[in-house]
């Protein structure tokens, strides 16, 4: 980077010397200085060098100054010698003004670690022997291929803006581009405030205002599964699931990773918006009527979190826990290797228990296995005007 600098320099001081010759040139004089600046400004330094390129429009300026007063050719060497200071003062106050900027991101979006928030999970350690450590999760080869899919589509630095503004940030690059860019050509995106800042979602709600709060029907009261009409596709409810996944692990809320213990614009995992089968499923007339998530290392049980909104984990902190029901822990046990999605159908209910499995990016902060089971998302969709809607519940007991 500082390379660049020295070479932009040198190209003024050979540009002083070039305008100082052309000046005394009986031949050139003036004009030739004015030709010479107009030229190297317009076609070669504009855009290759900045610093340059300013040193030289300033000089063509203060050049025809000199001649409309029939200055002498010394004048005109100071004058060139005035707008290379001129040129390189305006580009080091803007980089000063930029790095304070910089300074000023550092503090918004600093540093932090994610081992208070994850203290309840198992610590791995590397350092154990063969005998106590755990064994490798063994998942289905379709959870496997899934799960590769997964990683496979997580975008990494080049994909990811926010995570790339972030990274540049802290790994202190950005000074020292900020202090060359505005001397010669530099491959690097400038870190901006509007790229790293997202904009707040808030909470969103599964039922419209005009409609009455969804209360869940005791499972006694449940009709016998059958094929009825209303049958969706178990790809629809993968892509349902999938949907959910892409927004509840969202890589741009994640932000800079640069270790367990330094985290920098992380953003809680979270829905931002209801679940939708992918563009190559069929619309089908359903509605997702619950959606909870599953805690299955909080706690000594397994609990779900009870919510108004889809579930916001900066949100579930303080917020009611139910007890499992039978479905869902049944399903609970085949998500761990078998499954990552359990289904429950009759002709007016769907019910499902999707898996929120440790891909190995989640490991640089996570400190579970590959493969691992994380958590769960419990739905439960109707037909949509099936008029299922009832008061509202009480809030169900706390384990």
């Amino acid at each position: 980077m500082f390379g660049i600098i020295v070479v932009s320099v040198l190209i003024s001081l050979g540009i002083v010397w070039a305008v100082s010759r052309l000046a005394r040139s009986e031949y050139w004089g003036k004009a030739g200085v004015c030709v010479f600046c107009a030229v190297v400004t317009l076609v070669f330094l504009l855009c290759v060098f900045p610093a340059p390129a300013l040193q030289c429009a300033a000089t063509f300026v203060v050049t025809l100054a000199c001649a409309a007063l029939r200055a002498k050719p010394r004048t005109v060497t100071l004058a060139a010698v005035g707008a290379m200071v001129a040129a390189y003062g305006f580009i080091l106050s803007t980089s000063i003004r930029s790095l304070h900027e910089l300074s000023k991101l550092r503090e918004q979006y600093p540093l932090e670690p994610m081992s208070g928030r994850l203290a309840y999970e198992p610590r791995l350690t590397s350092g154990l022997d063969d005998a106590t450590r755990a064994p490798a999760v063994e998942l289905s080869p379709n959870v496997e291929a899934r799960l590769m899919e997964f990683e496979n589509g997580y975008p990494g630095i080049g994909g990811n803006t926010r995570r790339y503004m972030l990274t540049s940030l802290h790994n202190r690059t950005s000074d020292q581009f900020v202090l060359a860019r505005g001397f010669g050509p530099v491959r690097m995106l400038s870190v901006r405030g509007e790229r790293i800042e997202l904009p707040d979602s808030g909470p969103v709600s599964l039922q419209p205002e005009s409609e009455p709060t969804y209360e869940p029907e005791p499972e006694s009261a449940l009709p016998l599964a059958d094929a009825g009409a209303f049958h969706l596709p178990r790809s629809a409810l993968l892509s349902i699931h999938d949907s959910g996944l892409e927004d509840f692990f969202d890589p741009e809320r994640v932000g800079y990773i640069q270790d367990r213990e330094h985290v920098a614009g992380f953003l809680s995992h979270r829905f931002t918006r209801i679940p939708e089968p992918g563009p190559r499923e069929q619309r089908l007339d359903w509605k997702i009527v619950r959606l909870e998530l599953v805690s299955l290392l909080k706690h000594d049980v397994p609990v779900a979190y009870v919510s108004e909104n889809l579930p916001r984990m900066d949100e579930l902190r303080e917020a009611p826990t139910r007890p499992l029901d039978d479905f869902e822990r049944r399903s609970i046990e085949g998500l761990r290797s078998v499954e990552d999605v359990v289904t429950d159908e009759s002709s007016d209910r769907i019910r499902m228990v999707g898996s929120l499995r440790a891909a190995k990016n989640c490991l640089a902060c996570h400190s579970v296995q590959r493969g691992e089971l994380l958590g769960a998302l419990t739905y439960e969709l109707v037909p949509a005007g099936s008029g299922r809607a009832t008061r509202k519940q009480a809030d169900p007991p706390s384990l």
